[in-house]
């Protein structure tokens, strides 16, 4: 009787600890889809910055010198994030977590991305300038810029051509036309 006893509380305790888990699992899920679509119908400033200790896990990566990735067309592109950088611009001083902009990104690995050229990864990245930057972003749309790419023109300026997200500030970039 005392086996029985003990395998009896053995299989409790383990469905315990299922049920424990499941529940957990289950709420980060739907606080993340939650949260997704708070954020999808709200195009400001998150009112609080998600917490920047994840920041830690991708800079447990990126701020490697050497990581890189290599476009379509040959080019290598870096990966590299320099953590004082980050830390002393204008997002990291708020605090904001690396997933704020890289939204498609929760963990490792990554989602796979090819991108034809260095060109391809900054205009699919600027569009997330508008999630905290809708004011400045909606004034961005009848510029000469704007028209220049709706024209098909890969070059017409975006907001990351001449504010660096990652800079210490966002002055603008020392860029000209003829850079682009």
């Amino acid at each position: 009787m005392g086996r029985t006893n003990s395998r009896v509380i053995v299989s409790l305790v383990a469905a315990l600890i299922v049920l424990a888990v499941l529940l957990v699992v289950s709420r980060s899920a739907s606080a993340s889809v939650v949260t997704g679509l708070v954020a999808e119908a709200t195009p400001t400033a998150p009112s609080a910055p998600p917490a920047a200790a994840n920041n830690q896990v991708c800079l447990g990566c990126h701020s490697s010198p050497g990581q890189q990735m290599k476009a379509l067309n040959g080019e290598i592109i870096s990966l590299y994030v320099d953590p004082d950088a980050f830390r002393n611009s204008v997002h990291g001083a708020k605090g904001f977590a690396c997933t704020v902009c890289h939204t498609n990104i929760s963990g490792y690995p990554h989602p796979g991305y090819k991108p034809a050229d260095r060109r391809q990864v900054t205009l699919n990245l600027y569009q997330a300038c508008k999630q905290c930057h809708a004011d400045n972003y909606q004034k961005t749309l009848d510029s000469v810029h704007q028209k220049a790419l709706a024209s098909g023109n890969r070059l017409g300026a975006v907001c990351a051509d001449c504010h660096a997200a990652l800079a210490n500030s966002f002055d603008l970039q020392q860029v000209s036309c003829r850079d682009l």
